[in-house]
């Protein structure tokens, strides 16, 4: 015969096995157990952590001796569960079979379907301050100016614009692609083309542009990018190879103008946009340079020279018609002498006589 005195404390629960099977629950309070025909055991367990612990906890939950003490619940499969502890959101639960204690907080579950990988729930925010949200959750920030392209097991999910996103991880395999909306330049340099007429030129070009359809430049071209700087490359080649030099030099337009309009229907195959497009510089070989340089120079002189010869040709034709004027002029012809001789006396000292030739006089009074 044995006697047993059992005390349970105020945050523990116990649990009265006989013969190995459970056959009550002892809330907090001072027991005496007798029984001299059974093997009587007393297992003590912590309440202030609210949740049933125990080895065998998938089989004791299902006793009825357990039912009135705790509160019992299933996470099933694509379901994913958020735990409130005083309205407080604490840890996200995975799928398995929980059981808490009813006296210990005010517990609220929140089951959550996962059958869509994206997450929609108005205290997203809260829910990502948890310990235990990376392991479930995955975040993805499409930025100002980009396009999120959402893909769900390989299908096309829709566009998503600028924010804050979130999937469940290894729920389906949800992944965003990022494509850059903003305007975009690529330097288009070196370009070694030989003319029409042989010479061997180097090229620089710039193009500027847009993606406007996201989609559509994700499913056409593996890099956006990289297909226009190789279309700009090969429409340079064809359209210079078909001019001479003096041509490419004297009108760099339209040289941009033909490459754009090649380009621009292009890009359009991608989804894009070309907002610009031209030649920056034109880079001769340097032997090249010295010819130009001495052609240019031959061209300068024989501008000058025939410049001075027209001057020349316009001097000795005002001349021969101030001669003309004079001839048929004598009186003029005299005014003129005397002019001269007047701007000679201002700058002389000398006097002039001219005597007693009153018709002289005369004439220049008359003039006069």
């Amino acid at each position: 015969m044995s006697i047993r005195r059992i005390k349970i404390g105020l945050q523990e629960k116990g649990l009265v096995f006989k013969n190995g099977k459970l056959d009550s629950v002892l809330s907090s309070g001072e027991y005496t157990l007798f029984n001299p025909f059974v093997n009587i055991d007393v297992q003590k367990l912590n309440t202030s952590s609210f949740w049933f612990n125990h080895e065998a906890k998938k089989e004791l939950i299902k006793h009825d001796a357990l039912k009135e003490h705790l509160e019992v619940f299933s996470v099933q499969e694509k379901q994913i569960a958020l735990l409130k502890i005083d309205g407080i959101y604490r840890r996200l639960l995975k799928p398995d079979t929980y059981a808490y204690w009813k006296e210990s907080r005010k517990i609220e579950i929140e089951v959550l379907d996962t059958q869509k990988s994206q997450i929609i729930h108005p205290n997203i925010d809260a829910i990502m301050k948890l310990e235990d949200a990376a392991q479930f959750i995955k975040e993805i920030e499409v930025d100002t100016g980009y396009s999120g392209l959402l893909y769900i097991n390989g299908e096309f999910g829709g566009s998503l614009k600028q924010g804050t996103y979130y999937f469940w991880k290894h729920i389906g395999q949800a992944k965003v692609y990022k494509i850059n909306g903003k305007e975009q330049y690529i330097d288009i340099s070196g370009q070694e083309i030989m003319t029409s007429d042989k010479v061997s030129i180097r090229l620089n070009a710039v193009l500027g542009f847009r993606v406007t359809d996201a989609v559509k430049a994700f499913e056409t071209a593996e890099d956006t990018t990289q297909v226009l700087y190789r279309d700009a490359q090969i429409a340079l080649r064809e359209i210079v190879a078909t001019k001479e030099l003096d041509q490419l030099l004297k009108d760099r337009v339209t040289l941009s103008g033909e490459l754009r309009n090649i380009i621009v229907k292009e890009a359009e195959n991608y989804g894009v946009k070309v907002n610009k497009l031209g030649i920056k510089d034109i880079i001769l070989p340097g032997d090249m340079k010295m010819l130009l340089n001495k052609v240019t120079e031959a061209k300068k002189a024989a501008e000058a020279n025939l410049i001075s010869r027209r001057e020349e040709t316009a001097a000795a034709r005002s001349q021969v018609n101030t001669a003309k004027l004079y001839e048929d002029n004598p009186t003029l012809m005299k005014m003129k002498e005397l002019e001269t001789i007047i701007k000679i006396a201002e700058k002389s000292n000398f006097s002039l006589n001219i005597g007693d030739n009153k018709q002289l006089l005369n004439k220049i009074a008359g003039l006069l």
